[in-house]
This record gives structure tokens, C-alpha cells and sequence, in this order.
């Protein structure tokens, strides 16, 4: 008796499982939904100091400067109080 119960338990649970995977395959739309309450919050969650932060860091944003591509544009983040050298990453987003 407990053994059928058991059975019919893990059958339930497979087929449950089987249908999921069949309705995520078959439309986009649960996986959309389930990506979206994923984001909810936004990918990026600011730290609770980042005023703070904020007030260290010196941003310049979309300078332009000469460049055989049609969007020249560059962003510059460095530290309001630093003498010495610093670092350069160069990321491009050009494809």
C-alpha cells in the first residue's frame, strides 16, 4: 500500500516535472516571464555607501575625439584626489 502510494507520489512529481519542461521548450513565454522577475531589481545594485563613493570619483562622459569610426566617443572615470600615475582599460564597444 505505502509502496503504491510512493509510486504514484514520484509519478506525480515526474510528470509535473516533464510538463514544465515541455512548456518552457515548446514557448518563450514562461522563460521570458521568469527572466524578468529575475531582473526585477535591475542587474546592478548599488552599495548602501555609494554617495560616497560618488563624491571620490571623477566622470566625464561621451568625449569625442578623432577616429576613423563613425562614433568616436569615450568615457573617462578616475579618482578626484590622486597625484601619480594611473591605469588606463580601454573597452570598445564597436562590432
Amino acid at each position: 500500500m505505502i509502496k503504491k502510494i510512493v509510486v504514484i507520489v514520484l509519478g506525480a512529481i515526474l510528470a509535473l516535472c516533464l510538463l514544465l519542461v515541455v512548456v518552457f521548450i515548446a514557448s518563450p513565454k514562461p522563460t521570458a516571464i521568469l527572466v524578468q522577475q529575475l531582473f526585477e531589481g535591475g542587474v546592478a545594485v548599488k552599495p548602501h555607501n555609494y554617495d560616497e563613493i560618488e563624491k571620490l570619483v571623477h566622470v566625464e562622459n561621451d568625449l569625442s575625439y578623432d577616429s576613423a569610426h563613425q562614433e568616436g566617443n569615450l568615457d573617462i572615470v578616475a579618482p578626484k584626489e590622486f597625484s601619480g600615475k594611473l591605469p588606463a582599460k580601454v573597452l570598445s564597444s564597436l562590432t
